[in-house]
């Protein structure tokens, strides 16, 4: 059995089209869906549970809080795992589409071919019109994430002026952690098969093989960032086996709930940076834990 995770907040309309993009291939294997509200204010989670109630396979969990992206995940993850028993959770963003009706049966045919624990698809963005998959050979190295922090902790201080001379002169720290997010010392080939690459958090693959051995999805450390990263992290030290696999394919709309919520350019600066910084840090810890094991 396949579960689909979809981490929902505030876009009632996007969350709904990608659980009916689902259930539009009418897959013949058999699969469930569970979609996390995560801590939305504005009653988009009550209207997707009554909108999704007449789908006995789908599952609707309203969280209090807005756990950020790890742990909310996380919450939709374990009750997948301990629900259903599944072969494959599928953890995916609400802006994430799939129209494929083979997914299912790709997966299940890469797990019988490389026994993966985690497996993440091409993923193509309709905003920069580009593929996604894989990010990056390897992970940072513990240099690189001070340079950031550093950079970081520079930029978190700057008042509303000079954030929006900052912003029209280079551009925001933000764009500068996603330009970090994708190097890798060498382009990545979306159309071949990998092992062993940094994958993108959009869409993820648990297999068995992960599901039995893991309570949570992602490190719960962080709020938002660097997810990617930490489980690469982790599991290259459990040895764990990552393939991108290119013949499953997936649309990631990009940033929908995020660019929901009724924040000022500058508070959404604000916000980023300090979970960027959090994150960072985090990670750093866990870079520095590992090179004295």
């Amino acid at each position: 059995m396949t579960v689909f995770v979809i981490l929902h907040y505030l876009n009632y309309e996007v969350t709904h089209k990608a659980v009916q993009a689902i259930v539009d291939n009418n897959f013949s294997d058999e699969y469930a869906i569970v979609v996390v509200d995560n801590g939305s204010k504005n009653g988009t989670g009550e209207r997707l549970r009554s909108a999704l109630s007449k789908y006995p396979f789908c599952k609707v969990l309203i969280l209090e809080d807005n756990l950020g992206f790890a742990r909310g995940n996380n919450e939709g993850y374990k009750y997948a795992k301990d629900t259903f028993n599944p072969d494959y959770i599928v953890v995916m963003n609400n802006d994430l589409f799939i129209s494929d009706n083979e997914t299912i049966k790709k997966i299940m045919n890469c797990y019988n071919q490389y026994h993966f624990h985690i497996m993440g698809p091409d993923i193509y963005s309709t905003l920069s019109k580009s593929h996604q998959n894989p990010m990056r050979q390897n992970t940072f190295s513990l240099d690189e994430i001070n340079a950031t922090i550093r950079a970081l902790k520079r930029n978190l201080h700057i008042n509303m002026a000079t954030y929006y001379l900052f912003r029209y002169t280079y551009g925001t720290i933000l764009n500068l952690y996603n330009a970090n997010r994708r190097k890798t010392g060498k382009i990545m080939d979306h159309t071949k098969r990998q092992k062993n690459v940094v994958l993108h958090g959009a869409c993820l693959v648990f297999s068995r093989l992960f599901i039995e051995c893991e309570h949570n999805a992602f490190c719960p450390d962080t709020f938002l960032y660097y997810e990617e990263d930490i489980l690469f992290q982790y599991c290259m030290n459990k040895k764990y086996v990552i393939i991108y696999e290119p013949s499953i394919k997936v649309e990631h709309l990009e940033d929908v709930s995020t660019n929901t919520e009724n924040k000022s350019k500058y508070k959404k600066y604000i916000f980023r940076t300090k979970h960027l910084l959090h994150s960072a840090n985090v990670f750093k810890r866990i870079l520095e834990s590992d090179s004295t094991n």
